[in-house]
């Protein structure tokens, strides 16, 4: 069978044969600045580097990137020279990299000032005549290395703080990918993900991924550090899909807030070709020197990837043909883009004619009021928009930003709003409480600076397309330093806000999964509640997720049967899945949920104890990543009534490249003591029960003959084909050719496409 695209890269390929390619380890260092800068602390930094020299054949270490924020005071030659001499242990033992951070610069975060220190002790001179240095930028704040491990040759990028695309900093990344085509990449940069507001990335991390990231598909995974601030406390990670429909693992750790700068805590990236695994560590050698403890053990610090290494770093199988529009106001015809500001210094005043939209907490300066934008655009399908029957592959928001700031949050609207809507009609402007938008944003843009700015918005926009009840966009202040962009109305065409969209060149089918409609069946739903810990709740008509019902815990569970083959998504060998949608209708508000992709059997019958203890996201019974999250961690009613849309489309591309479909657990926030309900497949209101959409493309298996109908003549073609006992006759595709192909086939062809 032809081999398919999709999360299949990233999925153990259960009948694959195991690599003979052996373990390797990559060594990431966060924020060595306050080893640095205090001498009483640096043995830290020299353990790390010791550690790793000393340990290179115990752990099969090839790699070591730092991820900046080498010093604390770019100007303090003494701080370099400390850095300089812990690093040096390195030098003709392995490959290494060193990003330039913001305290790096001469003045911390002003990239207008030198960087001589940096580029005297770490710039391309340090690594001239290195076999494994592969070049630097004409700046020498980027740099490019090659390494190998378990039998592959891997591409590594550092990047600058906050590369901008102006700079040439990424058009510089793009041209070294040129030149290595096809070669598995990691990109090192100091800001990419953020640990508050539950994680998301930076602004200059979403353009980093606009930009570059998403369209290279042999980029795999993106480290940071910087980060440290939030209820993470410097520990995120997550996964996302590329234009290709293939994962990319983004990871952040800092720990400059432990004990004396750190208390010598690092990442060791374990990759095991043979487990098809990435193990994640985190441990600290001058602990263990110590006599401390040395390994940190919680959820985000002990933590791993499934990753088929022969299929993830090759190149991508038959891809979905796409194209890209930009859907802008007054582009090719589109006129439906509205757009507002909404001032609580200006209650009543109408901004809708205004060129610019403008976000802050403090507007006027020193008065300590809000300034929040709104943003639409309604009709995607039509004049300047989508054409009929496509469906999005990608989608980025951009703002030609014209003042720059403290940045804001980007969150889905629930409710009814106009341009000329006001701060007094909306009732004191919107609220981010999961009744006016969601409680969660899409994106969180933190430091925003003066030029064009990317937002992945794919998962807003695809539950549009499909008929979501979102509104729109609201963009809340995260700071009081305001930011300014361009509005629909700006007379400069060209920076008016824009949707640049990937979609299918050809028209998709679309199918829908809800219980008790259009035949269907196949939902599977209940709850399992340690208070109530051997009853069974698979008949009723709501589940309950909560982090505290009556003081315990309680779980949920959702599988649709049936997704694959006759009558649902064919498993033809051209099948390409484009999206995937959840649907849940929240009767109950609540704190919110956490959905994870199940990994083990369970039934309607299941209990808490049956289950011995509930679903645990712990990487064995559920993924410990969510791909999808509504609410926040704490104990208010972050999530209202109505529909929320998930986008699933990663976990429908695993079980299209054959990992079994267990469905998903919906999980509380570990604060979430306010219980939330949603409508199981036994409510009596059907259009309530859980709605799963699938769109894709590829030839319908019931037109055997690929002819464009379903006839008597698909029949004659599968007999003939089944008779002569050929691979395209193993219709149920589990390895043989059987009777059992004759029965799934006539099925198929019975229900037509």
């Amino acid at each position: 069978m032809k081999c398919r695209g999709g999360l299949a890269a990233m999925v153990l390929a259960l009948a694959a044969v195991p690599s003979v390619a052996q373990r390797f380890t990559v060594v990431v260092l966060p924020d060595t600045q306050y080893y640095a800068q205090h001498a009483e602390w640096t043995y830290h930094f020299e353990a790390q580097t010791q550690w790793t020299v000393d340990h290179l054949d115990e752990w099969d270490i090839v790699f070591l990137s730092h991820v900046g924020d080498i010093v604390q005071n770019g100007s303090q030659t003494a701080e370099w020279q400390r850095a300089a001499a812990a690093m040096d242990r390195l030098d003709g033992v392995l490959p290494y990299a060193a990003v330039i951070g913001n305290h790096d610069w001469a003045s911390t975060g002003n990239k207008d000032t030198s960087t001589a220190n940096y580029l005297a002790n770490f710039g391309p001179h340090r690594y001239a005549g290195r076999p494994w240095y592969a070049g630097g930028d004409p700046s020498g704040l980027n740099h490019a290395q090659l390494f190998d491990g378990g039998g592959r040759t891997f591409l590594h990028l550092t990047l600058e703080w906050r590369p901008d695309w102006e700079s040439d900093a990424l058009a510089w990344a793009q041209s070294v990918i040129d030149a290595h085509p096809g070669v598995p990449t990691i990109i090192s940069s100091h800001e990419h993900l953020t640990d508050a507001h539950g994680g998301h990335r930076s602004a200059s991390g979403e353009n980093v991924f606009n930009r570059l990231v998403r369209s290279n598909d042999q980029v795999f995974m993106v480290l940071n550090g910087h980060y440290t601030q939030g209820a993470a406390f410097g520990e995120h990670y997550e996964l996302h899909l590329n234009d290709y429909g293939r994962p990319v693992i983004e990871m952040l750790a800092d720990f400059q807030r432990r004990p004396e700068g750190g208390d010598g805590w690092l990442r060791l990236l374990e990759f095991l070709p043979e487990d098809n695994r990435i193990e994640v560590h985190t441990f600290s050698p001058s602990r263990e020197d110590r006599g401390l403890s040395a390994w940190e053990t919680d959820a985000n610090s002990r933590f791993g990837f499934d990753i088929d290494f022969d299929q993830r770093f090759s190149p991508p199988t038959d891809p979905v043909p796409f194209r890209e529009i930009t859907i802008r106001q007054g582009n090719n015809g589109f006129a439906r883009a509205v757009d507002t500001t909404l001032r609580e210094s200006e209650p009543f005043r109408q901004f809708d004619r205004d060129e610019r939209l403008w976000i802050d907490g403090d507007d006027p300066n020193d008065s300590g009021l809000d300034a929040q934008a709104l943003l639409r655009f309604e009709e995607l399908v039509g004049p300047g928009g989508l054409p009929a029957g496509a469906d999005v592959l990608g989608a980025v928001l951009e703002f030609e930003v014209d003042n720059g700031g403290s940045g804001f949050g980007l969150f889905r609207t629930r409710i009814d709003w106009s341009n000329v809507s006001t701060w007094s009609s909306l009732d004191n402007g919107v609220q981010a409480d999961g009744l006016e938008t969601w409680a969660r944003e899409d994106a969180t843009l933190s430091s925003i600076n003066e030029g064009t700015l990317s937002i992945d918005v794919t998962a807003s926009v695809r539950s549009q397309l499909a008929g979501g009840p979102e509104t729109g966009w609201a963009l809340l202040p995260l700071g009081d330093n305001g930011v300014g962009v361009a509005s629909g109305e700006a007379s400069d065409s060209m920076t008016r806000p824009r949707l640049v969209v990937r979609y299918t060149e050809e028209p998709v089918k679309t199918v829908t999964f809800q219980q008790g409609v259009g035949g269907y069946a196949g939902t599977h739903d209940t709850d399992v509640r340690a208070i109530n810990a051997d009853s069974s709740f698979g008949d009723e008509p709501i589940a309950l997720v909560d982090a505290q019902h009556n003081f315990f815990k309680t779980n949920a569970l959702l599988r649709f049967d049936g997704v694959l083959g006759a009558g649902g998504v064919p498993q033809g060998p051209d099948t390409q899945i484009t999206s995937a949608l959840l649907r849940l209708t929240v009767t109950e508000p609540g704190s919110g949920l956490t959905l994870h992709r199940v990994r083990r059997t369970w039934g309607e019958e299941d209990t808490w104890n049956s289950l011995v203890g509930g679903i645990r996201a712990d990487g064995e019974e559920a993924d410990a990543y969510p791909v999808g999250r509504a609410g926040r961690d704490d104990a208010a009613a972050n999530v209202g009534s109505g529909v929320y849309t998930f986008d699933v489309t990663a976990d429908l591309l695993r079980w299209l490249s054959g990992e079994p479909n267990h469905g998903w657990a919906l999980l509380p926030w570990p604060s979430g003591t306010d219980g939330l309900d949603f409508a199981t497949s036994e409510s009596s209101v059907i259009a309530h029960r859980p709605e799963l959409i699938v769109r894709y493309t590829g030839t319908c298996p019931s037109d055997f003959n690929a002819d464009g109908s379903v006839n008597t003549q698909d029949v004659l073609a599968f007999l003939n084909a089944w008779n002569d006992d050929v691979p395209e006759a193993d219709f149920n595709s589990d390895g043989v050719v059987n009777t059992q192909d004759v029965l799934a086939f006539l099925n198929s062809w019975a229900s037509g496409c």
